[in-house]
């Protein structure tokens, strides 16, 4: 039987037909690497799982034709079949256990001229634990690349290697050469936050950050809207914030900085049971509102205590507003405290939290947090006619001792 009706076998119904056809492709080894490679191209292919893992028990005949028509594929822009070629290309490169023929294919792949070739080779490499000192020495090469995506494949492997890479990484940092040093900071960053950092970068990080604060804009930036939970509080200067939030370590944000801190950490969540410790954003005063985006409930222990903290806080500033927006199905919340006393109290995830009349901004339609915070303080959203001051990224106390959460953030 040949190859072609081979491969058809691979789409039989009978279990054992199609392990019998995976047998004899195999052992047909390089013979059967065209054909395979050409179902892959075919967008109608029932089985290119299946056709994958054939090529990855062939090994390394496979691999030149599957880098040349991944090539061929990116150049066409096609869609599906790019990304099966791409995924059977992983497979083999990442085989073999390191072996010294296979790494050489490696290393080429990883200089190939076509970003998806190098996006490929590049996640080849996300299930070993060690590389040789070649296969190292390349896959650094790539954190200067061109391309967005192989920067980002880049990122991903060394995040999976976690602290074992760091050593390699700083010393591109403190040694070169210069055409690295800006990737290595930032996967650094990804893998282990400041800790990662050397005391050098973390000053030219700071300097950076004040030269930001002088020039940016009072809009919130552009992109995600913000995820779980933000205090709004009256005037009230920062350091009256910090003391009654109990909050520690703060240094100087943008806003930029801030919001993006605070929407990873809702994002994420502990990583593998392990927690981080948990920061917020204190904002300049914004039209006379001083807003703390991120947990800000921790000195009472979590966000289940909100109620109590918004009205022990509003006897302190005369009032404290609590919202909330996220959730499967991007709920909003607020509270509105005033003088000790609950104003306004609405919260979908609370049976009980329906409390007080109406505001003027809920009686003709269903507003959500940002909407409500607008009509009532300021939203975090903007915009902002008025501001005074800079904002602060902080931490609360009783998470201090923990790992600052990693993460490249922007300025």
């Amino acid at each position: 039987m040949d190859a072609a009706a081979l491969i058809a076998q691979l789409s039989d119904p009978d279990a054992a037909r199609r392990a019998d056809a995976k047998t004899r492709l195999c052992a047909a080894g390089s013979s059967a690497v065209p054909p395979l490679v050409a179902a892959l191209r075919q967008e109608t292919s029932e089985r290119p799982y299946d056709v994958a893992m054939v090529l990855r028990r062939i090994g390394r005949p496979a691999v030149g034709p599957l880098v040349a028509e991944l090539a061929g594929l990116a150049e066409a822009r096609a869609g599906t079949a790019r990304q099966w070629c791409s995924f059977a290309l992983r497979l083999v490169l990442g085989g073999g256990n390191g072996s010294a023929d296979l790494d050489q294919d490696l290393i080429a792949a990883l200089a190939h001229r076509t970003p998806h070739v190098r996006v490929a080779a590049v996640l080849a490499l996300e299930n070993r634990r060690t590389f040789s000192r070649e296969v190292l020495g390349a896959l650094l090469e790539l954190l200067a690349d061109r391309h967005p995506e192989v920067r980002a494949a880049v990122t991903k492997v060394f995040v999976g290697l976690g602290e074992r890479a760091v050593p390699d990484l700083q010393y591109i940092r403190s040694s070169g050469p210069g055409r690295l040093r800006p990737g290595a900071l930032r996967v650094l960053a990804e893998i282990a936050g400041d800790r990662g950092l050397l005391p050098v970068d973390l000053a030219a990080v700071e300097r950076l950050v004040r030269v930001k604060l002088g020039t940016e804009s009072d809009r919130m930036p552009e992109g995600p809207a913000i995820l779980g939970h933000w205090l709004a509080l009256p005037g009230a200067d920062q350091a009256a914030v910090l003391d009654a939030l109990d909050l520690v370590d703060a240094r100087p944000a943008t806003m930029r900085l801030g919001y993006a801190a605070t929407l990873r950490d809702a994002q994420r969540g502990p990583v593998a049971g392990k927690p981080w410790a948990e920061r917020v954003f204190v904002t300049a005063r914004l039209d006379g509102w001083t807003l703390v985006v991120g947990p800000w409930y921790g000195r009472w222990g979590g966000w289940h205590w909100y109620p109590d903290a918004c009205r022990e806080l509003s006897t302190t500033f005369g009032a404290a507003h609590a919202y909330s927006y996220g959730g499967s199905r991007r709920e909003s919340a607020w509270l509105i405290c005033e003088d000790g006393q609950i104003r306004r109290w609405l919260d979908p995830e609370d049976h009980t939290a329906r409390v007080g009349a109406r505001l003027p901004v809920e009686r003709t339609r269903k507003p959500d947090a940002f909407e409500v915070a607008a009509a009532m303080s300021t939203s975090p959203t903007g915009p902002h006619t008025v501001r005074e001051g800079d904002g602060l990224l902080a931490f609360v106390r009783n998470s201090a001792g923990l790992d600052t959460p990693p993460g490249a953030l922007p300025i």
